[in-house]
Formats: C-alpha cells, sequence, structure tokens
C-alpha cells in the first residue's frame, strides 16, 4: 500500500463527518451519535493499524485535546454533547495538533456566526450600538424597532457544528496543502 493510503482515509472520513454533521446540526440543531462515533472509531483504528501503538496514542490524545480546546475557549460554557463528540471525533482523526488547531479556528467561525445571527434580528443589533449603552436612554428609541415588544426575546440556538465543520475544513486545507 502506498505512504498516503492513511491520509486518503482520514481526509475522506473527515470531509463525510464535516458535511454530513454541518447539514444535520442546520436543520435539526443535533449532531447524532450515529455520525460522530463511527468517525471516532474510525480515526482510531486507521491510526493504530498504519501507525502502531504511537499513533493510536496520538489518536486518543487528540480524543481529548480537541473537545478540551473548544470547552477552554468557549470560556467553558455549555455545549451541545453532539459538538464535544464531533470535536473528539475530529481529534481523534487528525490528533492532538491538528484538532486543537481546527477548535481554534472554529471558535473564529463560531464567534463570525453568532455575529451573523446577532444581525440576523434588527432589534438586537440595533440596540447594540444605541446610546443607551453609553449613558443617554432617551436616545435609544430612534435606534430601536418601535413595533418590538417589550417581552425578552427567545434565545436563538447557533448550529455550532457548521463553525466547527467551517473551522476544521479551513485548518485541513491549510494543512494539507502544506
Amino acid at each position: 500500500m502506498q505512504e498516503s493510503t492513511p491520509s486518503v482515509i482520514i481526509g475522506c472520513v473527515t470531509l463525510s463527518l464535516l458535511i454530513g454533521a454541518m447539514v444535520i446540526d442546520v436543520r435539526s440543531r443535533r449532531i447524532p451519535n450515529w455520525l460522530t462515533l463511527p468517525a471516532l472509531g474510525a480515526g482510531l483504528a486507521v491510526r493504530s493499524i498504519w501507525g502502531g501503538p504511537q499513533e493510536l496514542l496520538m489518536g486518543v490524545a487528540g480524543v481529548f485535546a480537541a473537545p478540551a480546546c473548544l470547552l477552554f475557549l468557549r470560556g467553558f460554557r455549555p455545549l451541545g454533547m453532539g459538538d464535544m463528540k464531533l470535536a473528539a471525533a475530529i481529534g481523534a482523526l487528525l490528533g492532538p495538533k491538528v484538532g486543537a488547531l481546527a477548535m481554534v479556528i472554529s471558535g473564529v467561525a463560531g464567534g463570525l456566526l453568532a455575529i451573523g445571527y446577532l444581525f440576523r434580528t434588527k432589534s438586537t443589533a440595533l440596540s447594540l450600538f444605541s446610546p443607551f449603552f453609553i449613558g443617554v436612554p432617551f436616545l435609544k428609541r430612534p435606534f430601536t424597532n418601535a413595533e418590538a415588544s417589550e417581552e425578552p426575546e427567545e434565545p436563538v440556538a447557533i448550529p455550532y457544528g457548521v463553525a466547527i465543520g467551517a473551522g476544521t475544513l479551513l485548518t485541513a486545507a491549510f494543512v494539507w496543502v502544506r
């Protein structure tokens, strides 16, 4: 077998995992176990078959490093378990270094995604830039939606699997092109 066989297998599994996770997360705001756990197992299996015990240990380190990095970047705020299992699968497939780097890039992508969702609702976005926050409450009215009710807005669930997918794809593109 060629030396690049494990890279091709890992690349195909990673790409399939990310596309599936992004599509399912956008549609249902969930990332199912039937998608993440086989990818995690495949990553560890490929690493152990072609790299032996040392590569298996690198995969296991990635299983812990990528979710830990993601939790750290989110300030230890709650994150869905599907997102955590997706990060673990990415760590198993890409290893601890690339997996952690992918989670850093995913954090940036998640921030951009959150800003996009923020501007989706005009009243929320405009009220952030309202002079109300600099101490001039009577000027708040021109900057907010007059028809908006005073009821609190429902929290928006952001499909963080999309951010993880985008960040990992960008990272993989940079790493594998080198």
